[in-house]
């Protein structure tokens, strides 16, 4: 029996939230959200895929060094700066064995380079929290 891939999931979510979008209070804001998600997860994907040299459930041709999937990993948080986005990073079995890391989301990113722009840009300014929150 084939599992449902994360990106899939996601898709489902879209159509889900693309059918109810009268009753959604910003529908624009989450359409943006899930979208997003969904393209940089089908990213991650896509990136395991190429480097496999084949889809899912498809077989290895002979004569080859074989790499394998290992799945996904746990779900992990990626902020961004329209807020945190929920990921499954997928797995290559002995990833530094064959050479494998992700060009998208390279080990241990947590957060996007504008993200820590913004930061930066923020503390050169002089904001802080105490500065930022209304009274």
């Amino acid at each position: 029996m084939k599992k449902v891939v994360p990106s899939e999931r996601l898709r489902r979510e879209l159509d889900d939230v693309l059918a109810a979008i009268g009753e959604e209070q910003d529908p624009i804001e989450a359409v943006a959200r899930l979208g997003a998600r969904l393209i940089l997860q089908q990213a991650l994907e896509d990136e395991v895929t190429e480097f496999v040299g084949r889809g899912r459930y498809e077989r290895a041709g002979g004569g080859e060094e074989v790499i394998y999937r290992n799945g996904f990993a746990e779900p992990s948080t990626v902020r961004t700066t329209s807020g945190p986005t929920v990921i499954e990073r997928p797995r290559v079995r002995d990833a530094t064995a064959v050479g494998f890391e992700s060009q998208v989301l390279g080990k241990g990113v947590a957060r996007t380079h504008a993200l820590e722009a913004l930061v930066i840009c923020n503390f050169l300014r002089g904001l802080s929290v105490r500065t930022s929150r209304p009274r």
